[in-house]
C-alpha cells in the first residue's frame, strides 16, 4: 500500500513515455503494460485474439474486487489483498528456507535478501499476476517439502490459473513422489529399477496430480478451440475463417498468440536492439546459473559420479556438510535453471525480473554469496576445494544486495514513466 501512494506521487513528477493510461477512467500509476489486458478481460472478457496470452487468474481476481468494493475502488481492493499476501509469502518463504537450509540463520538472510525484489512494482503493488503466481508457488514447494502432495497439487493447479509457467512447478511433485524415493536405489545399484507395486502407484499418483495441476491451462486452450475452432454458427458471420492454428497437431492458442504477437520462438529475442533487455536481466541470469551449476556439481561430487580426481572420505563429508549442496535443493535448481533457459532463449528475456521472485533458488543463491562460501575449484594449491572453505570476502553478496537496491529503485521509475522493462 505504501508503494502505490509512492508510484502516485512519482507520477504527478515524471512524464509518460505513453499516454494510453491517461484514457482510463479508474487509471492509476499501477496500470501500465500489461495490465490493460487484465483490467479489459476483467471487465468485457477475452475480445481480442492476443489476450488468450494471458491465464485468467488476475481477471478473476480483479472481478471479485469489483464485486465486492464497486468499480471505481476495485484497483484498491486488489492492492489490500496483494499486501496480505505479500505478508503471508514471507512468512511461508521462510518456512520453506529453514526447511530445506536448516538454518535459521540462513533462512533469515534469505528472507531479509528477498525484500528487494527485482520487479518490485509487479509484486507489491500492480494488478499483476506475479504477486498471486509467487505466493502459490511458495506454498505448493512448502506442502512438497512436507510431504503433502494434493495440497500442493493444489496450490501449483491455482498458480497455473495466472500463469501458464506453472505448468515447471509439477516437476516438484514428480521429483517427490517419484525420483526422490527411487534415487537411492538408482545411485546404489546403477540398474533400472523393479517394477513394484509401489512403484506403479507412485507413478499413477504422479501422473493425476500432474493433470491437476495441468487443468487450467488445458482448459484455457480447450475453451479458446471451442470459441475459434468450433463456435457456434448461428453467431457467426459470414466472413468467418476458422484461424490456421485450429488445424496444427497440437491446437493451443496460448502458443499462437505468444509466437503470432510477441514474436515468442528460439533466439527469435536476440536481436542488436534488444542488448538492453538482456543487460538490464543479466544479474539474475548469472547468478541462477552460477549457483546452479555449482550445485550440481557439488551433488555428483557428494556422490562419487564426478571422478576428475579422488575425492577423500573427509572431502565428501565437507560436501555433505553445506547447506546449499543437499539434494532436497536439487529440484529447486532444475526448476529455476530450466525456467531461465526457457526465458533466455524463446521468450522476452526481461521477464526473468517479474519471474524471479517466484523462484526461491535466486535468493538461497544470493544468501551463498553472502555466507562467503567458496565455491568449488576457486582454492589455493595447498588444500583441496571444499564447499564449507571460507571465502576471502562475500564480494560478490555486497554486489548483489548492491545490484538489487539500486534496481529496485530504479525499476520503480521506470514504472512510473512507462518505459521498458515491461
Amino acid at each position: 500500500m505504501i508503494l502505490n501512494l509512492v508510484l502516485d506521487a512519482l507520477a504527478t513528477l515524471l512524464p509518460l513515455f505513453d499516454k494510453s493510461s491517461s484514457l482510463l477512467s479508474n487509471s492509476t500509476a499501477v496500470v501500465r503494460w500489461d495490465a490493460f489486458h487484465f483490467l479489459s478481460i476483467a471487465e468485457h472478457g477475452y475480445q481480442y485474439e492476443q489476450q488468450w496470452a494471458f491465464l485468467p487468474g488476475i481477471a478473476l481476481v480483479i472481478r471479485l474486487s469489483t464485486a465486492l468494493v464497486g468499480h471505481q475502488h476495485c484497483l484498491k481492493g486488489v492492492a489490500f489483498l496483494i499486501s496480505l499476501l505479500t505478508l503471508d509469502s514471507y512468512r511461508v518463504f521462510y518456512e520453506l528456507s529453514l526447511a530445506h537450509l536448516r538454518s535459521e540463520s540462513l533462512a533469515y538472510i534469505s528472507t531479509v535478501l528477498a525484500l528487494i525484489p527485482s520487479s518490485p512494482v509487479t509484486l507489491f503493488a500492480a494488478p499483476y499476476n506475479e504477486p498471486f503466481f509467487t505466493y502459490l508457488s511458495y506454498r505448493g514447494m512448502l506442502f512438497c517439502a512436507q510431504e503433502h502432495w494434493l495440497l500442493a497439487a493444489l496450490a501449483f493447479c491455482a498458480a497455473t490459473m495466472f500463469r501458464s509457467n506453472g505448468l515447471f512447478l509439477a516437476g516438484f511433485i514428480i521429483w517427490g513422489i517419484l525420483i526422490q524415493p527411487h534415487l537411492p536405489h538408482l545411485l546404489s545399484s546403477r540398474k533400472l529399477p523393479r517394477i513394484t507395486s509401489r512403484l506403479v502407484l507412485d507413478v499413477l499418483y504422479a501422473a493425476l496430480l500432474t493433470i491437476l495441476v495441468f487443468a487450467p491451462f488445458i482448459y484455457h486452450n480447450y475453451f479458446a478451440y471451442a470459441t475459434f475452432c468450433i463456435p457456434s454458427k448461428d453467431q457467426l458471420p459470414l466472413s468467418y475463417q476458422t484461424p490456421q492454428w485450429c488445424s496444427k497437431t497440437i491446437p493451443t492458442v496460448y502458443t499462437h498468440v505468444q509466437s503470432t504477437y510477441w514474436n515468442a520462438g528460439f533466439l527469435n529475442y536476440w536481436s542488436p536492439k534488444q542488448f538492453p533487455n538482456f543487460l538490464i536481466a543479466a544479474p539474475p541470469f548469472i547468478l541462477l546459473y552460477s549457483f546452479g551449476f555449482w550445485h550440481i556439481r557439488a551433488v555428483l561430487l557428494t556422490h562419487g559420479f564426478c571422478t576428475s580426481r579422488p575425492q577423500s572420505s573427509r572431502h565428501r563429508q565437507s560436501l555433505k556438510a553445506s547447506p546449499f549442496s543437499t539434494l532436497s535443493l536439487t529440484p529447486h535448481v532444475i526448476h529455476s535453471l530450466f525456467t531461465a533457459s526457457i526465458l533466455l532463449f524463446t521468450s522476452h528475456t526481461q521477464i526473468i525480473l517479474r519471474l524471479a521472485a517466484a523462484m526461491p533458488i535466486l535468493y538461497w543463491a544470493a544468501a551463498w554469496l553472502w555466507s562467503g562460501t567458496r565455491p568449488i575449484g576457486i582454492n589455493n594449491h595447498h588444500s583441496p576445494p571444499t564447499l564449507a572453505q571460507p571465502a576471502p570476502s562475500t564480494f560478490y553478496g555486497k554486489l548483489w544486495v548492491y545490484w538489487s537496491v539500486c534496481w529496485f529503485l530504479i525499476s520503480i521509475i521506470l514504472w512510473t514513466s512507462f518505459l521498458p522493462p515491461a
